[in-house]
């Protein structure tokens, strides 16, 4: 996936001649500690941090004044996941967009990615989770999704890494439309899975809610 397919909000642009006081104030506003600085042609002059500029009471950003920008950007045909992996290394909250000729586009922050991820990942969706370790050849997310499916359920989000404690041996950890996983979870030891760890609701947990809620209703009467 591309850059270019993200959502991305509004983040202010620092000018040449601003006052380090105005960059402060568009960082507090903005929540941010990384602005992009563009000339007046639209072509980025770099990245300009609060760290460089927390201690200067007046003066303005002009080429002549002492703070290094940093000159890192991407274009919207660089990938996602480099996206991620360089605002990590670059420690960046703000990475900024351009074309191949390095004129300013817009920016994406850590709060854009994280709506992505978000997204990607269906976190937000109700449903259960589960964390099964199986040796690293006998992963197969189809056979997992059939016995899901048998159970009429259907895997929202599934993860897969090494189990550092135990080589050979991955864990896998799965998001579900459904919030009770009692049956489901007895089809998949049925098949020699070993379950490490589940977070649903069962009926019994539903039926005291209901009942909780009727109490209360009862109550305001």
């Amino acid at each position: 996936m591309r850059i270019a397919q993200l959502e991305h909000g509004t983040v202010p642009e620092v000018r040449l001649g601003d006052t380090f006081q105005l960059i402060r104030e568009l960082m507090f506003d903005a929540r941010l500690f990384d602005l992009p600085v563009v000339d007046p042609s639209g072509l980025l002059q770099g990245i300009i941090s609060f760290e460089q500029i927390q201690g200067q009471k007046s003066g303005k950003l002009t080429p002549s004044t002492k703070v290094v920008l940093n000159p890192f950007y991407m274009e919207e045909e660089d990938s996602i996941g480099r996206l991620l992996e360089q605002m990590r290394i670059q420690n960046m909250g703000c990475m900024p967009i351009c074309d191949s000729s390095s004129h300013y586009r817009y920016s994406l922050t850590a709060m854009d990615l994280l709506h992505w991820i978000e997204g990607e990942s269906m976190l937000v969706q109700p449903g259960a989770v589960m964390t099964m370790r199986m040796a690293s050849h006998e992963y197969s997310p189809a056979e997992l999704a059939r016995i899901a499916e048998s159970n009429r359920a259907l895997i929202l989000n599934l993860r897969m890494h090494d189990d550092i404690d135990s080589p050979g041996m991955c864990l896998v950890h799965l998001k579900f439309n459904l919030l009770d996983l009692s049956h489901l979870l007895s089809d998949y030891e049925r098949y020699g899975l070993e379950i490490v760890y589940v977070s649903h609701e069962t009926r019994r947990d539903e039926w005291l809610r209901d009942r909780y809620s009727s109490l209360m209703r009862y109550l305001e009467i």
